[in-house]
């Protein structure tokens, strides 16, 4: 989610042969400036172009690439899988958000922010990503993870992800009684088995397109 999360699972990245970039939102953990939502899918193109030239300097840059994203960070994921499509080997939704409309913290608070006139206006507002309709362009393996009993990002969007996905090679993982923030407390060692199962395959993938 952060890159001050991710440093316990790099052995696990090291193990199946891949070196891990882990990026933060602006204006978390190491990043600089302020959190922004409509700046977020831009920065994922930034940090991807950025990340391009890391590997020319270490001398991999025809190395295969995987995308992962947990919680927000799905939304990132699944729009660089798409827009880089030529270069993106695999994809990995971990918890992700789908839809801020459908989370239920923000259809709670809808009717604080709009008022009276929330419940005609709240289904008329367009969703910040659109990450539903990108999954129709993944061809990429997709590895989808999500908790059943998930509080912030309910299972449903989890669901979602899969059903929409139009990869050839795609799986869905549910956690039995997992949260949002819990996953690798209950199910650590599966969790990691599944995504050294979606690097194996994004190392045997080719983009067709």
């Amino acid at each position: 989610e952060i890159c001050t999360d991710i440093g316990a699972c790099a052995e696990l990245f090291h193990g199946c042969g891949a070196a891990l970039l882990s990026v933060d939102y602006r204006g978390f953990a190491w990043g600089t400036g302020q959190p922004a939502l409509t700046k977020l899918c831009a920065d994922a193109e930034a940090c991807w172009k950025a990340s391009q030239q890391v590997l020319e300097a270490a001398g991999c840059e025809q190395a295969k690439r995987v995308v992962m994203g947990r919680s927000i960070g799905a939304t990132c994921a699944v729009h660089l899988a798409v827009t880089e499509a030529a270069d993106v080997n695999g994809l990995i939704v971990d918890s992700g958000l789908m839809s801020v409309k459908q989370l239920p913290m923000v259809a709670m608070m809808a009717p604080q922010v709009l008022g009276p006139q929330a419940a005609q206006m709240f289904p008329a507002l367009p969703e910040p990503f659109d990450t539903i309709g990108k999954l129709a362009k993944i061809s990429c393996p997709t590895l989808v993870m999500h908790g059943e009993m998930d509080e912030i990002v309910p299972m449903a969007q989890g669901i979602l992800c899969h059903d929409r996905c139009a990869s050839q090679e795609k799986k869905l993982c549910k956690w039995p009684g997992a949260g949002h923030n819990n996953v690798n407390l209950m199910f650590g060692n599966e969790w990691a088995a599944e995504i050294a199962g979606l690097i194996g395959k994004a190392k045997d993938f080719e983009d067709a397109t």
